[in-house]
């Protein structure tokens, strides 16, 4: 296990400007660690950009704002399922009353003619 004490893009400085308490170690992997304890595997093979806002989302006051962006999330993700399924069956539906009231010329639309 090595501490790291600096980088070159000093990532260290910004995730320490996050908590004080925070230590970045190197074991097979980088790890945040807090008084000895390793708290957080950071998923990259090298300190950059992504590891400041890696360890910015897990920070425990961070947690309830990811919270609210995952929420949002599924409820978009939900509204535009529904959407979806709406437009779906209300197509269906109206190519169904179409072709039951004969109100489909079949020589002239796009379907297939079978002979």
């Amino acid at each position: 296990m090595v501490l790291i004490r600096d980088d070159v893009y000093g990532v260290l400085g910004r995730i320490r400007s996050l908590d004080r308490d925070y230590n970045i170690v190197y074991d097979n992997g980088f790890f945040v660690e807090i008084k000895g304890k390793k708290v957080l595997k950071i998923p990259y093979l090298q300190l950059d950009k992504r590891t400041v806002d890696f360890v910015y989302k897990t920070r425990i006051g961070n947690v309830d704002l990811e919270k609210i962006e995952l929420d949002n999330f599924n409820l978009q993700n939900n509204y535009n399922k529904e959407i979806n399924y709406i437009s779906k069956y209300k197509l269906k539906e109206q190519l169904a009353y179409l072709q039951t009231h004969n109100e489909i010329d079949y020589n002239t639309s796009n379907t297939t003619t079978w002979i």
